[in-house]
Parts: structure tokens; sequence; C-alpha cells
């Protein structure tokens, strides 16, 4: 079900999707810091990226229908756009751990559109150096998906901070996921 409403909306609605993944570790920090537990609230979609989450939310009386984590979401998300023409790109990790994995799931899903594959930490990026990242290469200006996998907190607040700036559709943290692909 959230796999058909990422892609309805990329390719009916007009906006931006902010897509986070909490795990226990993230729950438990959030608790604990109210600023990066507002940033968790205006996210447009948390995925249960850890049965803990699902085990919590069915004590609370909140009972969630699956735990999913950020890896699976992100190969099946590139797996159901890769015959579409939907964009993605993947931003973080260390060495070229993003490059590797947009190379690893351009051969697992043939006709996935990759745009940009940059490694590094949150303070290497902007929203105007992406910009840039694009003008360079001559391509279209916008990424339909942006993977960002600079693990939590990082992601999330980096995620907040850009994404109103960023040329993007939906913005997911993916935490460590690259280096699982």
């Amino acid at each position: 079900e959230v796999l058909e409403y990422v892609v309805n909306f990329i390719e009916n609605e007009k906006g931006q999707l902010f897509i986070t993944t909490p795990n226990p570790e993230i729950l438990v920090y959030a608790k604990h810091n109210k600023a990066f537990a507002d940033i968790l609230k205006v996210a447009d979609i948390s995925l249960a990226d850890g049965i803990g989450v699902v085990v919590a939310g069915a004590i609370l009386g909140k009972r969630l229908k699956s735990r999913i984590t950020g890896v699976d979401f992100m190969k099946n998300l590139c797996e159901k756009i890769s015959k579409k023409p939907i964009t993605v790109g993947f931003l973080g990790g260390k060495g070229d751990v993003a490059l590797k994995t947009s190379e690893c799931l351009e051969k697992e899903f043939w006709g996935l559109d990759v745009r940009l594959s940059e490694a590094g930490n949150p303070d290497d990026f902007t929203a105007k150096k992406i910009q840039k990242e694009f003008a360079k290469d001559q391509r279209p200006t916008t990424i339909d998906i942006l993977f960002v996998g600079f693990g939590f907190p990082r992601q999330e607040e980096w995620i907040a901070k850009y994404l109103p700036e960023l040329p993007v559709r939906v913005a997911m943290t993916v935490g460590g996921s690259f280096d699982t692909v």
C-alpha cells in the first residue's frame, strides 16, 4: 500500500514527501530530544523499521500492520519504479558506497534511472550544491526520490532543513542501507 501511495504521489500529486524509518533506537532518542521528535512528527510517512516498534505499538494499543525495513522498502521501491519515468538519487555513506549501491540496484532493476550518487556527510551537502550537480551534468533538474543515508539523527535533520529547497519530490531516510545492498 505504501509503495502504491508513493508512486501515485509522484505521478499525480504536487509537493514533497518526507519518509522516515524509525527503529527503537531512534524512538528512544526522540523521547529525550524534543527537536528531533518534532522532526519525526512532520514526516509524511513513518515506516516501522524494527520489530521492537511493532511490538511497542501493539502494547500501546496502536497496532501496526507490519515491520517494513528501510532497505527492503528502498529496494522494493526501486523495483517498482524501474520501468517508469521516475528518477532516483543516493546521498550519503562513506567512500563510494552510494555509487556502488546505485550500480548494484541498476543491475538488479534494469531501467532504474539514477540521477545522483554522492557519498559524504551532511556537512558536505547543501541544497545549492545538489542543484549544481544537476547543472553540470545538464540533466533535468529534479530527482523524484532521494534516498538519504547519513545515519540518524543527521539524515532526518538534514532532510527537515533542506527538503523545501531541494529539487526532490520524495526524500527518504535509509540509515546504513547502502552498506547492505
